[in-house]
């Protein structure tokens, strides 16, 4: 099932948050507010016009999360740190009732980037310094289980010989967040060569989903014993290119994968319009279906460990059976807390 949710695109003026040197202010678009932060005797401000009726803002500066719903917000004289301050803001638009589309929302998100890497704060004044440049960037979106196994009864289709009175389970992931668990269900990774223009390369990869039967006669607790596996195509995934420059790219990100058991279901799916660029900011903009678990993460050479975009748990694993109605599916997420 094609989500078709809307879209949201970006201007490219909104991607000047970060320049060489020194950053103390910047400013950005969401879906219906104007953020506006900005760093002063070491202090961080952050302001943001009203929202639309229903939206949710969600702010985080260096890792610490403040949650606001519908209205005009003030983040005033927050401690910055030394050196380079991050500041991501992401403003969700719940999917109304009336829309025909279930399980998904639309997002935006945005970092901006406050101080310098070589930035240090000290008596009579601060001293910058220019930020060296990655080579190379790379966006890794994944989605998986995060419970061992998932219990389906016999109305699914999913397993046509279920069968009154047999257990029968999904294998999943049995693991947290996680950017480098080779558990997953899906991984698609966007890597940016920068020395090559901005060139881009999908690399895409599926888990294998096995399935479950319970048997009593087995030793222990865990008497899941294991009676089929299969691995779904990585055909779903697409990387379309929008433009390659040394300094800004912008392209789009389509997954749509179906669990290979089942014969008819609403497929796992997100679509994204992103901008990167090289200098460290980062525009996100898309939908999701809201199964099962997803997370977002982004590195460079510079810089090589993750940063977190975005995690959220799943909500209702039975959204993904058509025909299933649960206005649960198309309400506003819950929204998760984003760490860096």
């Amino acid at each position: 099932m094609s989500l078709g949710a809307l879209v949201f695109l970006v201007s490219l003026t909104n991607l000047d948050a970060t320049v060489s040197g020194a950053v103390d202010s910047a400013r950005t678009e969401l879906i219906s507010a104007e953020v506006v932060a900005s760093l002063a005797e070491n202090k961080i401000n952050v302001t943001w016009g009203s929202l639309s009726k229903g939206n949710q803002l969600e702010v985080s500066i260096n890792g610490d999360q403040s949650f606001y719903v519908n209205e005009t917000g003030l983040l005033a004289q927050v401690a910055a740190i030394p050196g380079e301050n991050r500041i991501e803001v992401t403003e969700v638009k719940p999917i109304a009732d009336t829309e025909s589309i279930k399980n998904s929302e639309t997002f935006q998100t945005r970092l901006l980037i406050l101080g310098s890497s070589n930035q240090s704060f000290g008596g009579g004044g601060v001293a910058y310094g220019a930020e060296s440049l990655p080579s190379a960037t790379r966006l890794r979106y994944q989605t998986f289980i995060r419970a061992k196994y998932v219990e389906v009864d016999s109305s699914s289709n999913c397993i046509p010989w279920l069968t009154w009175g047999t257990r029968h389970a999904f294998g999943g992931d049995n693991r947290d967040f996680n950017p480098d668990s080779s558990q997953y269900r899906t991984r698609f990774d966007v890597r940016i060569d920068w020395l090559a223009g901005g060139s881009q390369v999908a690399l895409t990869s599926v888990g294998q989903s096995k399935t479950y039967e319970w048997n009593d006669t087995l030793a222990g607790s865990d008497k899941w014993q294991q009676t089929g596996e299969k691995t779904q195509s990585t055909a779903g995934m697409g990387l379309t290119s929008i433009s390659e420059t040394p300094s800004l790219v912008h392209f789009k990100m389509d997954h749509n994968i179906s669990d290979p058991f089942c014969l008819w279901v609403n497929p796992v799916s997100y679509n994204l319009d992103v901008y990167i660029s090289r200098s460290g900011t980062y525009t996100i903009t898309g939908n999701r279906n809201r199964v099962p678990d997803h997370e977002v993460y982004i590195r460079t050479d510079v810089k090589p460990t993750w940063t977190v975009i975005y995690q959220r748990e799943t909500y209702s694993y039975n959204c993904l059976w058509p025909g299933y109605f649960d206005l649960a599916c198309t309400s506003s997420p819950n929204l998760q807390s984003i760490s860096f």
